[in-house]
């Protein structure tokens, strides 16, 4: 039976979806993929976190699934 199915939208998983962050302290800016962030959930709301990769800084940058407005 496969081969009457058509894909009408390709899918896309979730864990390749890359986002975008600033870090609030040092301003470095990241483009990184969901499967690399640590997730945690707030409030029915799931929150992503990375550490800044800026030698020295440290801060913890949660990055959103929006890229930033040009």
């Amino acid at each position: 039976m496969a081969n009457s199915m058509k894909i009408v939208k390709p899918g896309k998983l979730p864990e390749l979806e890359v986002l975008h962050g600033t870090c609030h302290c040092c301003k470095c800016e990241i483009e990184i993929m969901l499967k690399d962030c640590k997730s945690d959930t707030h409030r029915n709301e799931t929150i992503y976190s990375v550490m800044c990769p800026t030698e020295g800084c440290g801060h913890t940058i949660n990055p959103n699934k929006k890229p930033k407005s040009q």
